[in-house]
């Protein structure tokens, strides 16, 4: 039910859902794109291409990991990735962790909403996922 109201109803704050997030985002050439797959997996060459093509000019090797080291999940949390806190915003700092949440009822309704969307997003390959 949760899912299903986050993509209908617009009584709460954000006035509109990740689908209209994702539509209205994409494509835009004024943009600069990560993921959060790449964050973690090369963050400091992530980072470095992100300043420069949202800012125009290079960062160095050294600020990045800088950079990198104090936003890095275990110094924001005090936890290794993969520790669970189920008071935290920052559950466990896991790639596709979401999917361990999600029962088949609750994929079933997020891809009726958002399948094309984590299929353009290149989180699925297809609408099969779940």
């Amino acid at each position: 039910m949760f899912i299903e109201r986050a993509f209908t109803k617009k009584i709460a704050q954000p006035r509109f859902s990740w689908t209209e997030f994702v539509r209205n985002w994409a494509d835009r050439p004024d943009v600069v794109y990560t993921r959060y797959e790449e964050l973690l997996s090369k963050p400091v060459e992530e980072l470095r291409r992100i300043c420069l093509e949202a800012g125009g000019s290079e960062i160095s090797e050294a600020k990045a990991r800088s950079v990198v080291q104090e936003m890095s999940f275990e110094n924001q949390t005090g936890r290794k990735p993969g520790q669970e806190d189920k008071a935290s915003l920052a559950r466990r700092g896991v790639v596709g962790d979401w999917k361990n949440y999600f029962s088949k009822e609750a994929s079933q309704i997020f891809d009726h909403y958002a399948g094309e969307e984590l299929v353009s997003l290149g989180y699925e390959k297809d609408r099969h996922w779940f």
